[in-house]
C-alpha cells in the first residue's frame, strides 16, 4: 500500500487504487490463517476493512487487498464458493438479522442456489416492508 492508505475506495470500503478479492469469514477462519492464505499483513487487512483487534470485530465479508506479487504473477487465492458452509455464511453476511436456521431454509428451498436464495429473501423483505401492519388503508 502507498501513502494513500487511508483513502476510501468508491464502494466506501477498502483503499483507493488497490485491487481486492472478497472473503466470507467462516467459523474455522483465523486472522493469521487468512493473512497467510492471501499473503497479506494483518495491518493491511485491518486497514482495508476498517476494524481493529481480532476477527470477531471484523465484517462478515472481508476485502482482501492483493499484493503486487499476486497481481504480477496472476496467483490469487479464491475461496471455495460451492460448499454449503460458504453459502450459509455468505447468506448471513448479506442478511445479518436472519438466523442460521432461516438462512438454511432459504438455501434448501432454492436447492442451495445462493443467488436464488438471496433473491427470494430480498423479495420477502420487500413484501414485508410494503405490507407492514399499519400501512393498510382503512376503508
Amino acid at each position: 500500500l502507498d501513502s494513500q492508505d487511508n483513502a476510501i475506495g468508491p464502494s466506501g470500503k477498502g483503499v483507493l487504487g488497490v485491487d481486492y478479492v472478497e472473503h466470507v469469514v467462516l467459523p474455522t477462519d483465523t486472522l493469521q490463517g487468512i493473512c497467510i492464505a492471501y499473503k497479506v499483513s494483518a495491518t493491511h487487512l485491518r486497514r482495508a476493512n476498517h476494524f481493529s483487534g481480532t476477527l470477531h470485530s471484523a465484517p462478515k465479508k472481508l476485502l482482501i487487498p492483493l499484493s503486487k506479487q499476486a497481481l504480477r504473477t496472476g496467483f490469487i487465492r479464491v475461496q471455495d464458493t460451492d460448499t454449503k458452509e460458504y453459502k450459509l455464511h455468505y447468506f448471513q453476511a448479506e442478511f445479518p438479522d436472519i438466523n442460521a436456521a432461516e438462512a438454511k431454509a432459504y438455501l434448501e428451498l432454492a436447492d442451495w442456489d445462493l443467488h436464488e436464495a438471496l433473491q427470494s429473501a430480498k423479495e420477502d423483505r420487500e413484501w414485508e416492508t410494503d405490507n407492514e401492519v399499519g400501512d393498510i388503508d382503512d376503508e
